[in-house]
């Protein structure tokens, strides 16, 4: 993005004037990575996902992760892990064909204009009308899928390198490493009595 882009985003603070239900939760955007806001009284359900692209190389491969309402969760992995994949598949901008993604228990694959209704998606690259703030540009978005603006029982999905960031924000992580989930718990399960950036060095190191 660039960088009058990112700095409106940040300076209207636009996640927590959007979800005014969050308004606890402060989230440093130029650390952060992209998002996804699930509006749900349920859960994002991510069951045997896999996505090849045109080199049949698999981005990502056989995935499975439940986010269950008022998780913070962190998808956390390499540059080419398949974080991004996997977060536009839940989005509903990059099809697949192997496996299933729910929200709500509704199907992106099926359904994906009520399945967007209950989430709001901000990438790693936005495309923002410049004339418009960055909470005019979310509400011209909401408006179109008719999000609710305030719903409890809203998870947060999203990927970010900055690991400290996820220790401390995050209640739930996951490690994608080549495609594949190779931890995933709460915070504490998956760092133990380590700091999760010795762990994420760790499995990923290993071979």
């Amino acid at each position: 993005a660039r960088d009058n882009e990112v700095s409106i985003l940040r300076k209207t603070d636009p996640m927590k004037a959007y979800f005014n239900c969050h308004t606890d939760i402060t989230l440093p955007y130029d650390e952060i990575r992209e998002i996804v806001v699930v509006q749900i009284m349920n859960m994002l359900s991510i069951k045997n996902f896999s996505k090849s692209y045109k080199n049949d190389k698999k981005a990502v491969e056989n995935l499975n992760l439940e986010v269950m309402k008022g998780d913070i969760f962190g998808f956390i992995g390499h540059n080419g892990a398949g974080k991004t994949t996997t977060i536009r598949a839940i989005a509903g901008v990059l099809d697949f064909e192997e496996g299933e993604i729910t929200i709500d228990n509704i199907s992106i694959k099926k359904d994906p204009v009520s399945c967007k209704k209950r989430t709001a998606y901000i990438p790693d690259n936005p495309d923002l009308y410049e004339h418009l703030t960055g909470i005019g540009y979310l509400n011209f978005i909401g408006d179109i899928y008719e999000v609710n603006r305030c719903e409890e029982g809203s998870a947060i999905f999203f990927s970010t390198h900055v690991l400290e960031v996820a220790e401390k924000l995050c209640n739930k992580i996951a490690i994608i490493k080549n495609g594949k989930l190779i931890s995933h718990g709460t915070t504490e399960e998956v760092k133990g009595n380590s700091s999760l950036e010795e762990v994420f060095m760790e499995l990923i190191e290993e071979k």
